[in-house]
């Protein structure tokens, strides 16, 4: 049901992605046990939503790939990257839908990073100013250390669950 249960900055709450029946609802679950809080719902898969590192009412999340349950018909993503703010509508993180992969917060809940082919993007959510950073092979998947300075990145020719990869390393001081 849930993809990436993450914790609010002020420790309140755990954010909810969750497919139920043919629609996903976002929303919160407080941690003293109150009532679920219902942000949004979806008639596509939406998920990996993530709670800001600096803000509790703020959440970045992911267009997914799915099949339709009933027709077997494959929806593609269209524009990966959104965010939505507690009481607001969804709103995407680009203004040109972007279809990258991977994304997650940086901590100082200014930036959010995705990846596309060579590089990841680390991207203001205001001014959607992108800093590419690149490897030397197509990655799927990378992640940065707390301090901003060190990065990991998967690479392999085509991403399926077990297949074998390439790992890489990044000191973001030195290169």
């Amino acid at each position: 049901l849930e993809t990436h249960l993450s914790r609010s900055v002020d420790g309140k709450e755990f954010f909810v992605d969750a497919a139920v029946g043919l629609q996903w609802i976002f929303g919160t679950l407080p941690v003293d046990g109150g009532e679920f809080e219902l942000w949004h719902r979806f008639d596509r898969n939406h998920n990996h939503a993530q709670f800001s590192p600096t803000d509790p009412d703020l959440v970045l999340f992911a267009e997914e790939n799915h099949p339709d349950p009933i027709t077997g018909l494959r929806f593609p993503i269209v524009d990966r990257m959104w965010l939505i703010r507690r009481n607001e509508a969804p709103r995407p993180v680009f203004d040109t839908p972007t279809r990258v992969t991977h994304e997650w917060w940086d901590m100082d809940g200014q930036h959010v990073w995705c990846v596309w082919d060579n590089d990841a993007w680390r991207t203001n959510i205001e001014t959607q100013e992108v800093e590419k950073v690149a490897w030397p092979a197509h990655c799927w998947h990378a992640h940065v250390s707390r301090d901003g300075d060190y990065m990991v990145s998967d690479s392999n020719e085509r991403f399926y669950r077990g297949c074998p990869s390439s790992v890489y390393f990044l000191n973001r001081r030195t290169g």
